[in-house]
């Protein structure tokens, strides 16, 4: 079995074997301590740069509604419920919400 490519990188900077990484990844008690921090240390370094590297997906995470105010409004109960609902569920899954008038897009396409 091919040792996977994060696995390879950090065992090549903390000086180890792939075998030794995987130990201390999987908590498994016969790497000695100061090893044990070493590879944790580049394990963490290595984790922090392909986050960086890592394309950013946050602009794919937001839902946006338009709604018409003159026949909607937002404080009645059915839209003032859906929007709270559809808001609530968004954030616990990392999406924002956007509201926006439709006025506001039919005097920016005019």
């Amino acid at each position: 079995m091919r040792a996977k490519p994060g696995l390879k990188i950090i065992a090549e900077r903390a000086g180890v074997s792939v075998a030794t990484v995987s130990r201390v990844l999987n908590d498994r008690p016969e790497v000695n301590q100061a090893t044990r921090e070493r590879v944790l240390r580049h394990a963490a370094d290595v984790e922090h740069e392909t986050h960086q590297n890592r394309p950013s997906t946050t602009s794919t995470l937001k839902i946006g509604f338009v709604n018409d105010y003159r026949r909607f409004r937002l404080d009645s109960v059915y839209v003032g419920g859906l929007l709270t609902g559809v808001h609530a569920a968004a954030l616990g899954h990392s999406y924002s919400v956007a509201l926006v008038d439709s006025d506001l897009i039919e005097r920016e396409i005019r």
